[in-house]
């Protein structure tokens, strides 16, 4: 009544109320997305109420794509723009005027994304960082052209660690387009820093190091999440039909490598390598027994990843290097003993191998899944 004591007739209602989403699911509150829905939902419940019996020329609702495509850490957000979405689509045909509901993306220089980032943007998280004492032989026994060199599967324990131990994310740990940004070149291990940085707000994490006491450098960059979906098209029967497979192509030969990449004892985990015809490449990898004790605190040891997502490539005679992964997903631990089998992708260049990889037990069970992981060759950086 105040509102029609005001303004007069009414012609048209815009129902633009909302707040922006925060939070992963496993950490909303009842609270939360009570908020969230009172500003949408019940805000409309009430318009409903107010209108009722109201000849207006239209009314029109403030929704999201959001509803369509959905959005990390916005499941009450997304739910919300779903009512409003439903609510226009029911209502349209028994009101005397149209209800329109208009997905909105983000806008570029104003709105509620827009400012909430700007007053967010330089909000970072620095997650607890592995124990050095237990990752830095990995960086010893690791160099190009004579210089040490942190190798990409060290990246992604890093990366991995963190995420656990700051119990922000449950299995199985998610991370897409992992890019591997520049090589990590150390001159001594007495002059550098390393930090894993998370945005929640932008849904990444990052590794950087510090080098000389100069500015912090990028060596990682991946984007989380929570879809499991992949293009993973093999069961855990299927991958041991694979593996006990007697279709090999014969004398599979590991060529003598241009070696500009040297690795140390910890890399000595190569028991075999077979290639199936036409399809898989397949391996079984195995920790010395001196170091097994190390998979106990590293869930991702970083000589049997490395080896297990890059052995395919040593059919070839050059050395390659991490450059990207599509996505990895982590279900479990790898334990001292594993198999692994790599899917040759299609390649428009021989300068960069492209694979699925699958890392798995003696029963198929899968491990660990690497969507489009992509290796440049080595031969072609240039490290300085």
């Amino acid at each position: 009544t105040t509102v029609y004591d005001k303004l007069g007739i009414i012609n048209g209602v815009i129902h633009a109320s909302a707040m922006f989403p925060q939070g992963l699911i496993q950490t909303k509150t009842a609270e939360n997305i009570a908020n969230m829905f009172s500003s949408k939902i019940k805000g409309l419940q009430i318009l409903e109420q107010v209108l009722a019996g109201k000849n207006l020329d239209f009314m029109l609702l403030f929704s999201s794509l959001s509803a369509i495509r959905g959005d990390i850490g916005a499941v009450d957000y997304v739910a919300a723009n779903l009512y409003l979405d439903a609510y226009a689509l029911q209502k349209n045909s028994i009101t005397p005027y149209p209800i329109v509901s208009i997905g909105w993306d983000g806008w570029s220089e104003t709105g509620m994304r827009t400012n909430y980032f700007k007053s967010r943007r330089n909000e970072k998280q620095f997650l607890p960082l592995l124990n050095q004492k237990l990752w830095e032989v990995f960086i010893i026994e690791h160099s190009l052209d004579n210089k040490m060199l942190i190798p990409g599967s060290l990246l992604l324990q890093l990366s991995v660690s963190a995420l656990q131990n700051s119990n922000t994310y449950t299995s199985p740990i998610v991370l897409r387009r992992f890019s591997f940004l520049s090589p990590g070149m150390i001159s001594d291990l007495f002059s550098f820093s390393c930090r894993v940085v998370l945005n929640s707000y932008e849904s990444e994490i990052t590794v950087e190091i510090l080098k000389d006491n100069h500015n912090w450098s990028q060596l990682s960059k991946a984007e989380l999440s929570t879809e499991t979906v992949t293009n993973l098209k093999l069961t855990s029967s299927q991958i041991v039909t694979i593996l006990k497979s007697t279709d090999f192509i014969p004398n599979t030969i590991i060529p003598k490598l241009t070696k500009r990449i040297s690795t140390g004892k910890h890399w000595q985990v190569l028991e075999w390598i077979k290639q199936v015809k036409k399809q898989y490449i397949i391996a079984k990898l195995k920790i010395k027994d001196e170091f097994v004790h190390e998979t106990n605190e590293l869930s991702l040891h970083p000589a049997l990843l490395d080896v297990g997502m890059s052995f395919a490539t040593q059919l070839h005679k050059e050395q390659y290097l991490p450059f990207f992964i599509g996505a990895i997903i982590i279900y479990a631990p790898l334990p001292p003993t594993l198999y692994a089998l790599a899917e040759p992708l299609i390649c428009d260049t021989k300068n960069i191998q492209r694979y699925n990889i699958i890392l798995c037990n003696e029963l198929g069970k899968i491990l660990v899944f690497i969507e489009n992981f992509t290796l440049k060759l080595a031969n072609n950086l240039i490290t300085g």
